[in-house]
């Protein structure tokens, strides 16, 4: 949603991306070669830049100001950063991840027994939730 399927998707998001102008758009759109083929759920420039404004939003960016007492930096630093929670929710909601998310636990191991972690599904806490939901969902 709102895309039929990803090639659907993929012909809107090359042509919102192209730099080409709503009027070269809706040429193209009006080619035979495209209306025969009627798998575009869009038929106008218009139509795509609806659709695409239906898609979900990620989180905004936000930023704070770090001093680090006795740092060597001349000036402030500027953090940029989004809500980790919204991010998640974001991931989740959206579509186009739809069936593509992990949430297995793994334990990652970097040359013998040193565990490492870059990967949220390699956190101790997924450990922890999957023991959780795991008793509350035996079947």
């Amino acid at each position: 949603y709102p895309f039929l399927n990803s090639d659907d998707f993929s012909v809107g998001a090359w042509l919102s991306e192209s730099g080409a102008s709503m009027a070269t758009i809706d040429r193209f759109l009006k080619l035979p070669f495209v209306t025969k083929q009627n798998r575009l759920s869009f038929r106008t420039a218009q139509e795509l830049y609806t659709k695409i404004a239906l898609l979900p939003q990620p989180p905004k960016w936000l930023s704070r100001t770090v001093v680090v007492p006795g740092g060597t930096s001349l000036e402030p630093l500027t953090l940029f950063y989004r809500n980790g929670l919204e991010v998640f929710k974001f991931l989740l909601a959206n579509p186009v991840f739809s069936g593509k998310q992990n949430f297995v636990p793994q334990k990652c191991f970097d040359e013998g027994d040193v565990v490492f972690f870059d990967e949220p599904t390699t956190a101790q806490h997924m450990w922890e939730v999957q023991v959780k939901f795991t008793s509350h969902f035996l079947i």
